[in-house]
């Protein structure tokens, strides 16, 4: 498979969407009419590990409980497998290859940021939208990868970036914001929990009960296991270890469900508020030979939750099986609130699906990766199909209806079926050329290097 690296232009839609912003001068409009928005992601979290999507363990019981009432899609799909070029997917409704966030790491004498693309203002946010549509916009992120620096703070009023910090630290801010929310006519707020990304912590009492009762506790539960993948030679040969870092990770979701439950209370009760839960990539426990994310298009890292609250009044408890992007999001907000009516938004708004007022017909979904590992992939109805590896492609074609884990890979029996998904992925890239953003070069203040060390960046 031959894939060409083109650079485009611009739309002629988001130069449009630009003007318009321009214009405004940045004056908000008066009192917008839509619901108050709540985008929460969670950093590393696997939907199949939470007990609302039949997880074994009860990791998520507030999250449980908006759950109950929300539409909860069972295949969302986040762009790709690592935290830039997800996010700048769910801000800007881009594929990753359109909005050009591909690469990045935390690295250096001075532990900063190389080797990122710049989420550019060419391209419009929902936080810009909501701003210019009268929304007071708030942005917490926990993940260095998306900061102020990186470009992730366009459109926002009061922005934050706390450095790779866990819970309790991005409840701090809203802490900090009280009044200033309360004041608000309408507020959009996004908050990103670092939790339950690695290291994983041992969080305390629900480490205890799952180590008690799968009878995992051992060295492993003691050891300090701040980058796994150092010790991944011994975990494949002591599955101890790997249940372990399951159990650990399990209490970190618990542990982040706990502070979003906080988030909620600290935040003004208004039943006309639009709740979006979701993740910006999923983690592997060697169900592909990998641990961690960013490194394949496997379901373990790029399947995702999405759970919609909608606002009072608008039933939404639903349980939705088709395959959707987490670029969707943008398009998605815009359809509930309204404001998209007069632009053209990338993804498509999932408000149809959430009403019961459209068929839940197939659609594609395209991943893409170029980080740790890379790769192209597709899902297609029951069918997924990938297309990794830099240098030797290995093509992998599977059946998820029959075969959710991706255990037998269908290329050579099916290679009519991988011809046919083979020819939409390269007319998706040709549709959709590279677009080559700038660089960007953070530099980090020298103490926050060990805790790049603790997670595995440097």
């Amino acid at each position: 498979m031959i894939l060409r690296n083109t650079r485009p232009l611009l739309s002629s839609a988001i130069a449009l969407a630009i003007v318009l912003i321009l214009c405004a001068c940045g004056k908000k409009a008066a009192v917008p009419s839509g619901p108050n928005i709540v985008l929460i992601t969670i950093d590393a979290l696997r939907a199949d590990h939470m007990s609302c999507y039949g997880y074994h363990r009860e990791t998520s019981p507030f999250i449980d409980g908006i759950a109950s009432e929300s539409a909860v899609f069972t295949n969302a799909y986040s762009t790709s497998s690592w935290t830039a070029p997800s996010m700048a997917s769910i801000f800007t409704g881009h594929y990753p290859r359109s909005h050009g966030v591909l690469h990045g790491v935390a690295r250096g004498p001075k532990a900063a940021i190389t080797g990122q693309e710049l989420l550019v203002n060419d391209f419009l946010t929902i936080a810009e939208v909501l701003s210019t549509a009268g929304y007071t916009t708030f942005g917490v992120s926990s993940n260095g990868h998306i900061s102020r620096d990186t470009g992730f703070s366009q459109g926002f009023d009061y922005f934050a970036t706390h450095w790779f910090m866990k819970s309790p630290a991005p409840n701090s801010s809203i802490r900090e914001w009280r009044e200033h929310i309360r004041e608000a006519s309408r507020y959009f707020l996004w908050i990103h929990y670092f939790d339950p990304h690695n290291p994983y912590a041992p969080r305390m009492p629900w480490v205890k009960n799952y180590t008690l009762r799968s009878g995992s506790y051992s060295k492993w539960t003691r050891e300090v296991m701040a980058n796994p993948k150092e010790y991944i030679e011994d975990i494949r040969n002591a599955p101890q270890a790997l249940h372990t870092l399951k159990d650990r990770y399990d209490s970190e979701i618990n542990y982040c469900d706990q502070h979003i439950k906080e988030l909620f209370e600290l935040l003004p009760s208004d039943p006309n508020t639009l709740v979006i839960i979701t993740a910006d990539h999923g983690e592997a426990f060697m169900e592909h030979g990998q641990l961690l994310h960013g490194d394949t298009l496997f379901e373990e890292e790029v399947l995702v939750p999405l759970i919609i609250r909608l606002p009072a009044n608008r039933s939404a408890a639903r349980t939705i099986d088709r395959p959707v992007s987490n670029r969707d999001i943008f398009a998605t907000i815009m359809g509930i609130t309204g404001l998209g009516a007069d632009r053209k938004i990338p993804g498509i708004s999932l408000m149809p699906l959430i009403s019961g007022s459209s068929e839940e017909t197939a659609e594609e979904v395209f991943l893409e990766l170029d980080w740790q590992g890379w790769g192209k992939g597709i899902r297609s109805e029951n069918w997924k199909y990938i297309v990794s590896g830099r240098e030797e492609k290995e093509l992998s074609l599977f059946d998820l209806q029959a075969d959710p884990d991706e255990r037998r890979n269908l290329f050579r029996e099916m290679p009519g079926k991988a011809r046919l998904l083979d020819s939409v992925l390269r007319q998706w890239i040709d549709a959709h050329p590279e677009f080559k953003a700038p660089l960007i070069n953070v530099d980090i203040d020298p103490d926050r290097e060990d805790r790049l060390r603790a997670l595995g960046y440097l």
